[in-house]
């Protein structure tokens, strides 16, 4: 790359140099000095010269920016897609994120900040190397034209320069600390994007906008200092060739020197050619140094400890082994599990068992490397490895994609895997069968689907060693066993079932007698290591594994569906009911979901097998109101002082130049005269005049510019905030994140410094074009007529630039997608080594990125070169007016000196209009940023109804928790049948009701309507005789509390999960916690998505949180899902005491959780179809509760579970 084209590209560029302020100056002396007799000679040399800037220009910036930057941000985004799978995850000092998670909040900003920076900092960058060499021979050329009074101006110039060098680096600090408060805030989004779910539910919208708003302010305070700075460089850069012209004049007065016009305009021309120059190198350096920052962050990234390869087993009859391990999540922290010694030998059947919090994933993680022992070693097979995690892992894309990943398609191996997992009839269920679109995160799957897809996922992998972490917890009972004999014929099957291993942790205690061997986890170590007898024996030494056994055998700890049943599902999990048909049942036809656990409401689009559409990109011009909206962000005042500001200062530097010509005019000015010293004071102060309005203009820019930045980061935030749930399910997180990193980063910093530069640059064009027009009014003529042209032209190429720009700002969502599932899902792709598949995907989309981001550069560099075109006709129709019309001399007013001037403004108008064409065409491209970034503040995003109303209730409502369906329908779409249809219950406050049924019953529909997460059909819905169709939305769900199966948890401390808002003491925090059996240090780190906390810990935590919560009605969604059967009992009697007096809904697949509740509602079809206590339904054996009651006995039994 350095020889293809930064090489030639430098050389490129020191020739522009010399072309710009050695050729052009000297050659205009010459014309000057013979302007009554100008040589054709001379004009077509100058010609030529101003024709080689042009081609120059171009082909230095196509050389020096847009290849190489587009070949570098290809290289790192590579490099770091290759290494994401093998960043080590832990353990990390105490106190600190973790290392997989800072990891994460790197790679996302990484992709959505730096790399965008990179490219539009390339775009500027190129013409350092130019604007150096102009200053050099620029400085040489002024002391061969006026001698040594050029050296007090190029002081003049070399004071500027040291200064900028200083101020950049001060500023690259407020860069750094900017970075790292985005960093911050750009985590935090990532967090409530994955946690919007749990955040609608408890209404705390409020709360993380304030947090942003926190984090926003203390970002834009940076900003407001980097872009001061920044401005104050740029001010200086444009404010010295006029101080610098005026010092360098004023010594030729002082010094007795005479002004000759042809030496003097020769002089202004370079000063004015170093104009930008100046204003541009303060840009570059700063650039230079962000760009230092950019790379050194992309360092920092690939030199992140990687994981260590683990040893093989000495003998081959293992598959793995841990001699003497030590787990830990901190480095500072106690361990979790110590003193692990154990071998894993091919063809067994390995069972990891123990209480909560005990470690069982923790020792999952550190036999596959996810988690490095501080102490000991893990030997691991060489073999292919499947893994299941407990979270499951889903990437945008297909069902067919997530299950076959890098293999090839293979149908009689895919048809096996579907089976193994009971996900065939799921398949025949959906409209588009492998080839339905699942979205991120699988939203259109349901907790059990997302599982066995998993499931699916690790049998299509073909391995010789399964690992799974707790793979039943998520079906029923049916599916649960299906899968659990799918998975010990896998293992004792075929030819080499011999050479297969299977390890598998788990609180299905009843499924013990089928494994080989179990290891018993307590207090930090192996307890017990044996077959399941010897397990039994032990458990008259262990008194937890005692009541362990104990409660599992007696518990029942499954609900037991109808044959297909619908697994334990999130208590937001949207699901229509089968509409029912005569006989009250329900046939598996009647809805796309009926039988299944997907989710209806979110289906894919009719027709379409897609989920996820295509990102909207809106065509044509730029839309009148994005400009507006930015100007209403600014405000009047900031416009106004600006506008008055800009007009002031060129004006006094039009009124410069042209007293510098009648100075040069009036013949008096010859030597040390007191005219001359009188005209050198007025020129001196219109000088020192321009640069006081420029830094007020300046200064005005930096301000405004961060103003409007904060007021609409805060507005599209709210407004996306204010989305229905429904809206997040459908919509990439990767669009979210580009808009409020990459998007807002443009609209931060590139786009008001490219409207300040616009509106310099035509001013000073519109000065020079008036100064030439004036004195040669001939030119009118040409300009007139060629502007058209010129604006048809430009109106063209940026209309192909503009869409261009529009694909580069889209194609970056899926990049930052795709990051965010590889971040999280980074053990599973290095374990079943599908690094390779991750990254061709991450290239498929940063190609296309980096063609729309080379083709935009391209055209940037094309409109530059158009505009210099433009400039050159029109400096040579000057010439050839002045060759063909000698008389315009003697009538030009100023004679010689206003010719002169009107040279020195023909010969640099080329060179103004190329930056205009650039700067403008950067603006219009940094408007696409800003046009993407008020999408989420437009009506394409739905709005829930207002979070709060005038007549909103007491904060102690409701008093009571009474509850009341009327006669309620709700569908969740018009073309799906209703999901509860005419449904009437009353619950009396402080009742308990146990919610069951088949799958498409309509449970979860009675916590969707009480959360308003979907509005009612008819009906009504009361609390406390109110109706919540009159309530704001957080005055409702702040009287409702959700337990969902699967709890989010913030990264942070424990104390922030416990309490987001902040409203409850420390004492009250500790005491939470210990009410549900935890013992946690309030500053305790959960880690990402509560990483370091086991999955019952979670439940216990949100349990604990619910506890916390004024609100009066409790829904729980298979709180003990994750729980063993004694922790389960336990919780049971901590639920009943902590909500003691609320009213609580308990939707529940294990039916032991809702047998002590006060009474039972079967639903079936969106309709209650029976009633009563618990008693009273099992009283008649032909009821629906007693025929599952009675198949739970069949599929549990009642004997011990480790007998045979």
């Amino acid at each position: 790359m350095c020889r293809g084209t930064l090489l030639p590209g430098t050389a490129v560029s020191v020739v522009h140099g010399v072309l710009v302020v050695g050729a052009r100056p000297l050659l205009l002396r010459r014309i000057i000095r013979t302007a009554s007799s100008l040589a054709l000679g001379d004009v077509f040399a100058l010609v030529a010269v101003l024709w080689g800037e042009a081609v120059c220009q171009m082909w230095m910036k196509q050389l020096i920016s847009d290849e190489p930057v587009v070949l570098v941000v290809a290289a790192c985004a590579g490099l770091m897609s290759k290494r994401i799978p093998h960043i080590d995850e832990g353990p990390a000092p105490a106190g600190t994120l973790q290392a997989g998670s800072e990891a994460a909040v790197a790679e996302t900003t990484l992709m959505g900040n730096d790399l965008v920076r990179t490219l539009e900092n390339a775009r500027v960058l190129f013409q350092l190397t130019s604007c150096v060499v102009q200053v050099i021979v620029g400085a040489i050329v002024l002391v061969y034209v006026v001698g040594s009074p050029a050296f007090f101006g190029m002081a003049v110039c070399a004071l500027s320069v040291a200064s900028t060098s200083i101020f950049s680096q001060i500023n690259k600090h407020n860069d750094k600390r900017g970075r790292l408060l985005a960093d911050l805030r750009i985590a935090l989004l990532q967090q409530v994007l994955e946690g919007i779910r749990f955040i609608k539910l408890n209404a705390w919208e409020e709360s993380y906008l304030q947090e942003q708003a926190s984090m926003r302010s203390r970002e834009t305070l940076e900003l407001r200092r980097f872009r001061t700075l920044e401005m104050a460089n740029v001010t200086l850069g444009r404010a010295t060739p006029p101080i610098a012209s005026m010092v360098t004049f004023v010594a030729m007065a002082l010094l007795g020197q005479p002004m000759q016009a042809a030496e003097v305009f020769s002089a202004l021309s370079i000063f004015l050619t170093l104009r930008l120059p100046l204003a541009v190198m303060p840009n570059c350096v700063q650039m230079l140094l962000s760009l230092d920052i950019s790379f050194k962050r992309f360092r920092r990234q690939l030199e992140r400890p990687l994981v260590v390869q683990q040893p093989e087993p000495e003998s081959k009859a293992m598959a793995s082994s841990l001699r003497d391990v030590e787990l830990r999540w901190s480095m500072q922290g106690p361990p979790v599990l110590q003193s692990l010694s154990c071998d894993l030998r091919w063809g067994e059947l390995v069972a990891v068992v123990g209480a909560v919090a005990s470690g069982k994933s923790t020792l999952l993680s550190g036999m596959l490397g996810g988690l490095s022992p501080s102490k000991g070693t893990c030997f691991r097979c060489r073999e292919r490895i499947a893994y299941v995690p407990q979270r499951p892992v889903i990437f945008s894309g297909t069902i067919l994609e997530n299950i076959r990943m890098q293999h090839p398609v293979d149908k009689s191996r895919l048809d096996e895997a579907l089976e193994a997992a009971q996900f065939s009839r799921d398949l025949e269920l959906m409209p588009h069968g492998l080839e339905t679109e699942i979205g991120e995160r699988g939203t259109t799957l349901s907790g059990g689907q997302q599982t066995r897809l998993n499931i699916a996922r690790a049998f299509y992998h073909n391995p010789a060693f399964f690992i799974a972490d707790d793979p039943l917890a998520a079906v029923d009972v049916h599916v649960s066993s299906a899968m659990f004999q799918a998975l010990c014929c896998w293992q004792r099957g075929g030819d080499v079932g011999q050479f297969r291993a299977l390890v598998m942790a788990t609180n299905q205690l009843h499924l013990l007698s089928d494994f080989d061997k179990v290891l018993y986890l307590e207090g930090g170590r192996i307890a017990v290591d044996g077959s399941p007898s010897e397990v039994l024996a032990a458990s008259s030494q262990h008194l937890q594994l005692a009541e362990l056994l104990k409660s599992a055998q007696t518990a029942g700890a499954f609900a037991c569906e109808e044959a297909g049943g619908k697994p334990q599902n999130p208590v937001l999990i949207i699901e229509p009911a089968a509409a029912p048909s005569s006989s009250g049942a329900a046939p598996p036809s009647a809805s796309p979901a009926a039988g299944t656990d997907a989710k209806p409401g979110l289906l894919t689009v009719a027709g379409t097998g897609k989920l996820v559409m295509a990102e909207h990109r809106e065509r044509g011009a730029i839309s009148r109101s994005v400009p507006a909206q930015y100007l209403a962000a600014v405000g009047r005042p900031w416009t106004s002082v600006y506008c008055v500001c800009l007009f002031l200062s060129y004006s006094v530097l039009a009124a410069t130049d042209w007293w510098l010509a009648f100075w040069l005019s009036d013949t008096r000015n010859q030597g040390n005269s007191e005219a001359s010293l009188g005209y050198a004071g007025v020129y001196a102060a219109l000088a020192i005049g321009h640069a006081i309005f420029m830094v007020l203009c300046n200064y005005a820019a930096a301000f405004a510019g961060a103003h409007a930045s904060r007021k609409l980061h805060a507005e599209c935030l709210r407004h996306v905030l204010q989305a229905p749930l429904s809206w997040f399910e459908e919509t990439p997180s990767g669009r979210i994140l580009s808009r409020f990193s990459a998007d807002i980063g443009a609209v931060d910093l590139f786009l008001p410094a490219t409207i300040d530069h616009t509106c310099q640059t035509v001013a000073m064009t519109l000065v020079v074009v008036a100064g030439l027009c004036v004195v040669i009014p001939w030119t009118s003529l040409f300009i007139v007529l060629v502007a058209p042209a010129y604006l048809r032209l430009d109106r063209l190429v940026n209309r192909s630039s503009r869409e261009v720009k529009r694909v580069c700002n889209n194609s970056l969502s899926p990049v930052l997608t795709l990051m965010q599932e590889a971040s999280a899902s980074r053990m599973l792709l290095r374990v079943m080594e599908q690094d390779a598949w991750l990254h061709e995907r991450l290239e498929v989309h940063l190609d296309v990125y980096n063609n729309a981001s080379y083709i935009s550069h391209s055209l940037l560099t094309f409109l530059r070169f158009q505009g210099s075109m433009i400039g050159i006709c029109s400096s040579t129709i000057a010439l050839f007016l002045l060759w063909g019309m000698p008389s315009l001399v003697d009538s030009a007013p100023g004679g010689q000196a206003s010719i002169g001037l009107a040279l020195t403004y023909s010969f640099v108008i080329p060179y103004f209009i190329s930056y205009v064409s650039m700067f403008a065409s950067f603006a219009r491209m940094f408007f696409t940023s800003l046009e993407r970034l008020l999408e989420l503040k437009s009506e394409r995003i739905p709005q829930e109804l207002p979070w709060h109303l005038a007549h909103d209730p007491e904060v102690n409502w409701p008093s009571s928790g009474s509850i009341e369906l009327r006669a309620v329908t709700l569908r969740y779409r018009p073309d799906l049948p209703p999901a509860v249809n005419g449904l009437t219950l009353s619950l009396a406050g402080g009742e308990r009701l146990g919610i069951c049924g088949r799958t498409g019953a309509g449970k979860s529909t009675i916590a969707v309507l009480l959360f308003r997460l979907v509005e009612i059909e008819s009906g009504s819905v009361l609390i406390d005789g109110v109706d919540v169709k009159t309530l704001g939305l957080h005055a409702l769900r702040s009287a409702v509390v959700a337990v969902p199966q699967d709890p989010f948890l913030f990264e942070g401390p424990m104390s922030r999960n416990l309490d987001p808002t902040g409203a409850h003491s420390p004492s009250r925090l500790v005491e939470a916690l210990s009410s549900v059996g935890l013992n946690f240090d309030l500053t305790a780190e959960v880690g990402k998505g509560g990483g370091q906390l086991s999955a019952g810990q979670r439940q216990l935590v949100a349990i604990a949180r619910a506890t916390l919560s004024r609100g009066r009605i409790v829904v729980m969604d298979e709180p003990t899902a994750n729980c063993d059967a004694q922790t389960d009992a336990t919780l049971q009697q901590l639920v009943g005491g902590a909500f003691a007096g609320r009213t609580v809904l308990c939707i529940a697949h294990r039916l032991n959780t809702i047998m002590a509740y006060d009474r039972i509602l079967v639903m079936e079809a969106g309709s209650a179809v029976e009633l009563g206590t618990p008693s009273e339904l099992l009283a008649t054996p032909t009821t629906r509760f007693a025929r599952m009651v009675g198949a739970q006995s069949q599929l549990t039994g009642t004997e011990s579970p480790l007998g045979r």
